[in-house]
């Protein structure tokens, strides 16, 4: 999703402040990037649902004139629609966003 709404390789955002990328470094947020990063995490550990959500597939579309990536109505199940949810909300959340590659975690955050 995040190739459709900002154009940009998933792996240009590993590793860029403290939320983005496996695992968080530190409770600090570097940039608004970072934030769209804090606040997908916490929405992938919402605890009102147990999804293992690397396994969970689900379906979309993507209006590439508009960066738009949007959720079909009908998903496989209920982990796949929140997921779907919390990703595309994510892929908008960057789609407003400069990524500035330079923003690192700060060492004890």
């Amino acid at each position: 999703m995040m190739q459709c709404t900002t154009r940009r390789n998933c792996a240009d955002y590993l590793d860029h402040g403290c939320w983005c990328g496996p695992g968080n470094k530190a409770e600090a947020i570097v940039d608004e990037v970072d934030e769209c990063c804090r606040t997908h995490d916490n929405c992938y550990g919402d605890k009102d649902f147990a999804c293992i959500y690397y396994l969970v597939d689900y379906k979309w579309t993507c209006d590439k004139r508009r960066l738009r990536a949007t959720c079909a109505k009908t998903q496989p199940s209920q982990c796949a629609k929140k997921i779907c949810q919390c990703d595309a909300a994510f892929a908008a959340c960057l789609r407003r966003k400069k990524l500035d590659k330079s923003r690192q975690c700060p060492l004890g955050g």
